[in-house]
């Protein structure tokens, strides 16, 4: 009953197909897990380039060198292809930070995101479609038919960073499907990373971090566990 109401919330949520405006880029950087001291931080600018409609999330983790340089960055996660990646390591070159010293510092980690503001917040009916489809197999547990479908959406591309949202709750719920836990503790982990326009909020929202919690304590992640009950503690209603 359970596995229903997630999957019908999945569904729900992308029901709604707000009017299209004209298309405003925006970008923005979430760096509170930066352990130097920023001085100089430009935002990333938009790629082009881009499928239209293409919106994007990028994780990287760098290092700080003693004279306030990033440096090494790696991409821990993403969604929307290459080109935001390539947008966020040009948009570190030009980073400065207060130099630490004699010493680098190191597993500095920020979130970069890549949207187009079109006066929505929801799924195009393109998504929905698709949706359904992945949705309707995940109900009557037909994982092969899910995985295909999923896996034919995520080829497409194109998606903004609800819909990408939405991609990875269904990931989650396909992977349960193959027994695959790892791969669903990836991507619910992914969807909460990236949630945005409150793709996922409320019950839902600490439905998705119970799920997390589940997981992290079945497979011994203790460490990870503690910190997702905590923040599961922090929600509201929680």
């Amino acid at each position: 009953m359970r596995q229903l109401a997630f999957a019908a919330a999945v569904a729900a949520a992308a029901a709604a197909v707000p009017a299209f405006g004209q298309a405003l880029f925006q970008t923005d950087v979430d760096a509170s897990d930066v352990r130097a001291v920023p001085i100089e931080r430009p935002a990333p600018n938009f790629p082009g380039g881009v499928r239209t409609g293409q919106e994007g999330w990028v994780r990287v983790n760098f290092v700080v060198t003693p004279d306030g340089r990033a440096t090494d960055p790696i991409v821990v996660e993403a969604a929307g292809g290459a080109p935001f990646e390539h947008a966020v390591r040009e948009m570190l070159d030009r980073w400065r930070f207060e130099p630490p010293g004699a010493h680098e510092i190191g597993n500095n980690v920020i979130d970069a995101y890549f949207e187009i503001d079109r006066g929505r917040d929801a799924a195009s009916a393109n998504f929905i479609r698709r949706s359904r489809r992945i949705v309707r197999h995940v109900y009557d547990e037909e994982a092969g038919p899910a995985r295909e479908q999923l896996d034919a959406a995520v080829e497409l591309g194109g998606w903004n960073l609800y819909e990408s949202t939405m991609l990875n709750l269904m990931a989650g719920r396909v992977a349960a499907l193959e027994g695959d836990d790892f791969g669903k503790l990836e991507h619910y982990r992914r969807a909460f990373a990236m949630n945005v326009r409150n793709s996922v909020s409320g019950e839902d929202r600490r439905d998705l971090l119970a799920r997390i919690f589940e997981v992290e304590y079945a497979k011994s992640q203790y460490s990870a566990a503690a910190a997702t009950a905590a923040a599961l503690a922090a929600e509201p209603g929680g």
